[in-house]
């Protein structure tokens, strides 16, 4: 696509989407006794599982002049026309619309919510980039899209190629709106779903950490504007990054504690800290996507890792959480990245390469054969900030790393190789960092976190008298779940009591220690007052017999703890003042 600019021209019609579906159709100035290739993506940028988009549709045709053209289909997700004639070629489809989530399509009578990369078949290896898109609603609903509008016609938009225009979600309802401008930038936030007080607290948060995330690549926003489009209802939870926008989904009723907020702050802080760091800066092997197979990287921890650092770091340096609360942030990461036994199994980079078919297909065992790299690539970009802060006396820190690729960005393009990074890391530090880097993100040995903390002032401070926190506490070693009033092992670690004895993911928790097992577990296994290395009973259904197994709890391996402060801080104090 590049040297012509004649317009493709695309239509959503969701005017009736209570049935879960809408209807696409899509128009090419077609040229007689050419073959046009029709491609469905497979996935979409930001989610790395191949999900089968063009399972959804349902009804294609082709027509030129108001005549059918036959056609063929290829794949899965590919179809070949050939007209006969020149003229203007369309084509038309159902698409089903039934799974609520920031990847997928859902379509109701109170909210439509699209993923361009699941929603449109495009012809393919056109000489036409431009796409002018039509979208229609009810009446009553608007339509919040990042794309610039056409001029003079409502709910029309254009996306000068592809890529922009399988970057632009869509939500489509009664939305509620707020707006605000940085640096003259205007931001739009679209709302279903959500009470006016939090939308207030989303807004107000978005607008203090817009400033602080471009502090910490400089220079100017790399967006002319930018759109959050925001679903809450009752279940679900998650964010996708785009170019100029991202979209969350989240649940109603956990906006209402401060905790519960904070966590939509921060999922909100990540989103948008995207916009930099991996919608522009790019790990080798994402410079171009191509939406029709895996597109393997080994570097996802820069663009996960790294962004799951800066989330709290973000609302932390723009007020909007303590440094406490800061700090608790980080502990959680460590301790929860200490209880992962595939954290000995993969690297950083392996995580990084088989998150097609590991992290994205998550199952029993995931939790013992592979290892986050959200979770084990933020505790990466932790020890880096912690070590480069140390060693460059507090004038340099991971900010500086961050400039350095937005650099390398601006000047090539997307594509930033693992050995910038680690070029970067140690000029900043002002010492080769190297063996450290490969530690970090070749090794699977756990880092001296806590040594490398103490060399900049921060302790970890050990917590007591909690469940799962040490301190004595029989521990097993198993994860449970909660079906319909019945309680189930989830997973179980490699190397725990419950490995050893044997008990298996699916085994119905029945009884322990004689007495009817009760939710919440925790506060039920503390109410039987087990003794650490005396055998426990376990009476557990497993596909449909009944096992008893004993158990010999020990003493969790990794008791949890909060990093805090030494005397005066200094972990980011230069960045603060």
């Amino acid at each position: 696509m590049g040297r012509d600019r004649t317009e493709i021209s695309l239509w959503v019609d969701a005017r009736k989407p209570g049935n879960q579906s809408i209807r696409c159709s899509g128009e090419l100035e077609a040229l007689g006794g050419v073959a046009i290739r029709f491609l469905f993506p497979v996935w979409t940028p930001g989610s790395y599982l191949i999900r089968e988009f063009s399972k959804n549709l349902m009804g294609l045709t082709f027509r030129l002049d108001g005549g059918e053209v036959p056609f063929a289909q290829v794949s899965k997700n590919e179809w070949m026309v050939a007209p006969e004639k020149g003229g203007r070629l369309r084509w038309e489809y159902e698409l089903h619309c039934g799974e609520l989530s920031v990847r997928t399509n859902y379509a109701s009578d109170r909210l439509v919510l699209l993923n361009a990369c699941a929603t449109f078949l495009l012809p393919w290896e056109q000489e036409a980039p431009r796409f002018g898109l039509e979208v229609l609603v009810p009446e009553g609903w608007k339509v919040a899209c990042p794309l610039p509008p056409r001029e003079g016609a409502e709910g029309s938009y254009v996306a000068e190629d592809v890529d922009t225009l399988l970057d632009s979600p869509l939500l489509m309802g009664e939305l509620e709106e707020r707006r605000f401008e940085v640096d003259g930038v205007p931001h739009l936030l679209s709302f279903v779903g959500a009470e006016d007080s939090v939308m207030d607290r989303v807004s107000a948060a978005l607008e203090k950490g817009v400033p602080v995330t471009r502090e910490v690549f400089g220079g100017e926003l790399p967006y002319p504007s930018y759109h959050g489009l925001f679903v809450f209802d009752k279940g679900g939870s998650g964010g996708l990054e785009h170019a100029n926008s991202f979209v969350v989904h989240y649940p109603r009723d956990r906006c209402h504690s401060e905790k519960d907020l904070l966590r939509l702050l921060s999922l909100n802080a990540h989103e948008h800290f995207h916009a930099w760091n991996v919608k522009r800066i790019r790990p080798t092997g994402l410079e171009r996507y191509d939406y029709f197979k895996e597109n393997y990287t080994t570097g996802l921890w820069l663009s996960e890792g790294f962004t799951s650092y800066y989330q709290d770091k973000v609302l932390y340096r723009a007020g909007l959480m303590g440094r406490t609360e800061f700090l608790d942030a980080l502990s959680q990461q460590w301790n929860r990245l200490l209880t992962i036994p595939g954290r000995k199994e993969q690297t950083l980079r392996q995580a990084s390469f088989d998150a097609w078919i590991r992290l994205y297909r998550a199952d029993e065992n995931t939790v013992n054969s592979t290892v986050s790299y959200y979770l084990k690539g933020a505790i990466a970009a932790f020890a880096l900030d912690v070590l480069i802060q140390k060693h460059s006396a507090g004038k340099h820190s991971l900010d500086d790393v961050m400039r350095g690729l937005w650099k390398d960005y601006l000047d090539q393009g997307p594509g930033q190789s693992e050995a910038l990074v680690f070029e970067l890391c140690s000029k900043f530090a002002g010492r080769d960092l190297g063996e450290e880097l490969e530690l970090l993100i070749g090794g699977t040995e756990d880092p001296p976190l806590l040594e490398w903390c103490e060399g900049l002032g921060l302790c970890y401070v050990q917590e007591k008298g909690k469940a799962g926190s040490g301190g004595g506490r029989p521990w097993f070693g198993f994860d449970a779940k909660e079906n319909g009033g019945r309680l189930s092992i989830k997973q179980v670690r490699r190397g725990s009591p419950a490995w050893e004895a044997m008990l298996l993911p699916g085994d119905e928790l029945v009884a322990i220690a004689g007495r009817r097992v009760e939710a919440p577990l925790e506060a039920f296994l503390q109410s039987l007052g087990l003794e650490l290395g005396e055998p426990v009973l376990f009476e557990v259904a497993r596909r449909g017999a009944l096992h008893r197994v004993r158990v010999r709890p020990g003493v969790c391996p990794h008791p949890r703890g909060n990093f805090r402060d030494a005397g005066s801080p200094r972990f980011c104090a230069a960045q603060e003042s």
